[in-house]
């Protein structure tokens, strides 16, 4: 089964997990709060900016960079896994209209969540939103060489899922993420939460941009001879 968005043919779908399906936000600002508290370091809104959309590993460089003398790499993301089990789950909530849009487009077409988290936590918090059954493979960082904004993630969901980049919609909120997917070759989808208060319409590497799931999911239209993808 196909889909239309925006004129282009739709065969699978990958959601990014950090924003998009989940609020991890201020989960993940305790998290690194604290890495930097342990360090010494002030915990400032530009640091947080960041660290938005990044793997573990360079959130932590960028966190250290600071540090004199130098911290050891591999102790300083050990702590930050540490803080991100601990912080994380404890306040993850899942995006307005979120499960619902996977929900009806897992119906519809194969779908992937591609993630810069590392796998033990991603598949966790997939498993809070009650989504490990209905999406067709959950792909990590830690699964591929580079993470966003390679294309690794988003090349290797695609392949999962038996699919091809450019019928495959991709849905982020990050430069970091976006610019992975469009590297990829997807149809990309920008989600601009108005809640995040930032200005990111219409970012170069978005087919589209939408500011819910509800309007994502009312954008796709059915292929020809195929039933609308609508709410029931």
């Amino acid at each position: 089964m196909s889909l239309m968005l925006g004129g282009r043919r739709i065969e699978a779908a990958v959601f990014d997990f950090d924003g998009v399906l989940a609020d991890t936000a201020h989960g993940w600002a305790r998290a690194e709060a604290a890495l930097c508290d342990s360090f010494g370091v002030t915990y400032t809104a530009d640091l947080a900016e960041q660290t938005h959309g990044v793997g573990l590993d360079d959130a932590v460089r960028v966190l250290t960079a600071a540090v004199d003398p130098p911290v050891l790499h591999h102790e300083a993301c050990a702590l930050m896994r540490e803080l991100a089990y601990k912080h994380v789950p404890a306040d993850a909530s899942a995006i307005e209209g979120a499960v619902e849009s996977v929900r009806i487009l897992a119906s519809r077409v194969p779908v992937a969540i591609a993630s810069n988290s590392e796998r033990p936590l991603l598949e966790l918090l997939v498993v809070d939103l009650a989504l490990d059954d209905t999406v067709a493979a959950v792909v990590s960082a830690s699964d591929v060489t580079a993470p966003k904004p390679a294309p690794d993630v988003y090349l290797e969901a695609v392949r999962r899922l038996g699919g091809t980049p450019g019928r495959t919609l991709a849905v982020e909120d990050s430069s970091t993420g976006g610019t992975a997917a469009h590297a990829a070759g997807c149809v990309v989808v920008a989600l601009d939460l108005p809640v995040k208060g930032t200005n990111r319409l219409d970012p170069p590497w978005a087919t589209v941009t939408v500011t819910s799931h509800a309007q994502l999911c009312a954008m796709i239209e059915p292929a020809p001879g195929k039933e609308r993808c609508d709410r029931r």
